[in-house]
């Protein structure tokens, strides 16, 4: 726990990629003398642990989750950052309470003096925005502040010259990066408005071997997982295997998930039942559309859920064929590559995998995630997402891992 006000300003001397992420060598004698290994440090407002630490320097590591959401990437060599220890029984709660958890980072739109006070605007993404409230605190970079004002567009902040002296705010340059912690308390209201559920501990982006075998087992039991992919499209969506779709569900991806509403298969299956693929070059990730399908039969208009469930259905028995489909109907399949997430690492691809290592046909659902605006959900309204309808997350990178060890 920490309380935004800066007790020294160090300067990265160093920034070393390694296996588990980023080792950062922070030079600043008067914090680095106070630190031990294993304690913590608020490195421009990021709450990290001391890997080493010397009279002069000390290290930490910043792993693939705090460079997705911080401005602590590469280049950072020289760069200044504001640093802070964390509070001891006994010390004086000044400031804020800060967490060191960075909520996303902003942009510096604008700086101005007037009265010999500088007010400075920031653009977060909009998510921020909803938490960040008019004289309630936030966190730039590790430092406490006021909101002056909050608009539709970003947020100001009054910066007096004795906080320009101390930190590195006197530093930042007009379209730069600053992390961002905001309120504790307008943030978990917003979020929860209630205790937060007891399967929580079980959402969130997770990682590794294992994440892929619960998902494994999720898809199997006919369940949602979501997949994101921040290196290829920055977007996430959520999958479930055909064979197991209920109206329910086709009514949850059109209300909740809200992107498009799509059918990955194996490219054979697809040919077995005589569903060609679009003429074109697809989009800009080389997607294979497919031409959309209904049921011939137990469907009217083909919209409903239940008729979508039934089509998709339909497409996962292996003895459907061209006969049980009229063409164009209202549900999307896409073709998966046939060499599977290890020629074309795509959610499509990645679809097609789990439904087949859970041991089900090689035919799924996946639709991309939309914040309520439209626009496409990004880190962390992806993991908000996923605590809110108690989905597994994981990402595109392990399942990629995965298919090597099985699918090679």
């Amino acid at each position: 726990m920490f309380t935004g006000l800066i007790s020294d300003v160090g300067e990265l001397a160093e920034a070393a990629v390694t296996e588990e992420g980023l080792l950062l060598t922070v030079h600043a004698p008067d914090t680095a003398a106070r630190l031990r290994p294993g304690g913590s440090v608020a490195v421009a407002g990021v709450c990290l642990t001391v890997v080493s630490a010397d009279a002069a320097r000390f290290t930490v590591l910043a792993g693939a989750e705090t460079q997705s959401r911080t401005s602590l990437r590469p280049p950072l060599c020289s760069r200044r950052v504001n640093l802070e220890r964390p509070l001891q029984l006994g010390d004086p709660v000044d400031g804020h309470l800060v967490q060191g958890h960075v909520d996303g980072v902003a942009r510096l739109v604008s700086r101005r003096r007037t009265g010999g006070i500088e007010y400075a605007w920031f653009r977060p993404n909009k998510r921020l925005l909803e938490d960040i409230v008019p004289k309630g605190s936030v966190t730039i970079d590790g430092v406490s502040l006021t909101v002056v004002e909050v608009n539709k567009g970003g947020f100001s902040v009054a910066l007096i010259p004795e906080t320009l002296r101390r930190t590195t705010l006197a530093e930042l340059a007009e379209d730069g990066l600053v992390n961002v912690e905001t309120d504790v308390l307008p943030k978990y209201l917003r979020r929860f408005g209630r205790p937060p559920r007891n399967g929580l501990a079980w959402q969130g982006i997770q990682r590794g071997r294992e994440a892929v075998e619960k998902a494994i087992a999720v898809i199997a039991a006919g369940g949602m997982v979501l997949v994101w992919d921040p290196a290829r499209e920055g977007e996430a969506d959520v999958i479930m295997a055909g064979d197991r779709v209920r109206p329910a569900d086709i009514n949850f991806f059109m209300t909740h998930v809200r992107g498009l509403l799509c059918v990955p298969a194996d490219a054979s299956w697809l040919a077995r039942m005589g569903i060609a693929r679009i003429p074109g070059d697809g989009d800009h990730h080389g997607t294979a559309f497919m031409v959309p399908v209904d049921a011939a039969t137990g469907t009217t208009t083909g919209i409903p859920a239940s008729e979508r469930a039934h089509t998709i259905r339909l497409m996962a028995k292996a003895e459907s064929g061209p006969a049980d489909f009229v063409r164009p109907g209202h549900v999307f399949p896409l073709g998966a590559h046939p060499g599977g997430l290890l020629a074309r690492p795509g959610h499509t691809e990645a679809a097609v995998a789990l439904a087949r290592w859970a041991g089900r046909p090689p035919v799924a659902l996946c639709c991309e995630v939309a914040a309520a605006d439209g626009e496409m959900a990004r880190l962390p309204e992806l993991e908000l997402f996923a605590a809110e309808h108690e989905l597994l997350a994981v990402t595109m990178d392990d399942l990629i891992s995965y298919a090597r060890e099985h699918d090679a």
